[in-house]
């Protein structure tokens, strides 16, 4: 086996498998920062009433994007008075997380929706065959040409999916799009510091603060899955 390609491929997949963990785990703990900062694919602006008290529609917010047989279910967590996180239910497919920010005073809503990071390192699982000299350089364009397609197309139905999210969120809450805007500055403000809703059926609860138990279990299960994976792709690549 080329020396270059075992010694390459296997840390390719292992930064792929770690870096979906670790993205999968900043988005079920409502890690602040992860939903603050990202990638957006689409940002919608919306007039919304003075005043608005984004809290107090989480209940109806999920239960409007609540799952289906072909939809994952929509999570909520406010990080923030002006602040409204958003991601899949726990367990969901094709994952999606964004946020939305609310200037109280003007009555605008700022919604984005931000790609999955972790599609970006796919394309690195191709570069061990390609330097390793086990793929031809006349084929290289066609797989080049189908990943592009693949992210392409991931991008689309994410794009796609975030505008039926952001439309639901703005007639719940009684906002209105404002047309020609398409992507618009988020307002300036300091984050605050608010206790997580009791209604979160993941958050810690009065007597346990911390990580709920579901959450700490899901979080052994990865970090097993993780290291059995890297103990695989060593012993299967080292030839033993």
């Amino acid at each position: 086996m080329n020396t270059f390609f075992a010694m390459t491929f296997p840390a390719a997949v292992m930064l792929l498998v770690l870096g979906s963990v670790a993205e999968w785990i900043l988005s079920l703990l409502w890690a602040p920062f992860y939903f603050r900062h990202g990638l957006p694919i689409l940002q919608r602006s919306y007039t919304v009433p003075v005043n608005l008290d984004l809290a107090a529609h989480i209940p109806q917010l999920e239960h409007n994007l609540q799952r289906s047989w072909w939809r994952a279910g929509i999570a909520f967590r406010a990080l923030s008075p002006r602040e409204l996180a958003f991601r899949n239910t726990s367990g969901s497919r094709n994952p999606v997380q964004g946020l939305a920010r609310l200037d109280a005073a003007h009555g605008r809503l700022t919604i984005a929706g931000y790609l999955y990071a972790s599609y970006l390192l796919f394309p690195l699982l191709i570069l061990p065959f390609l330097a390793g000299g086990l793929m031809p350089l006349e084929l290289f364009p066609f797989v080049l040409l189908l990943i592009t397609a693949v992210l392409i197309m991931t991008i689309l139905l994410q794009r796609r999916r975030y505008g039926e999210i952001m439309d639901t969120i703005a007639r719940t809450v009684g906002g209105q799009r404002q047309e020609g805007e398409t992507a618009v500055a988020s307002p300036d403000f300091t984050p605050e510091t608010w206790d997580k809703p009791a209604y979160d059926p993941l958050a810690p609860t009065a007597t346990q603060p911390g990580l709920s138990k579901l959450e700490a279990a899901l979080i052994v299960i990865l970090i097993a899955l993780a290291l059995a994976v890297g103990l695989f792709l060593f012993l299967f690549f080292s030839g033993a």
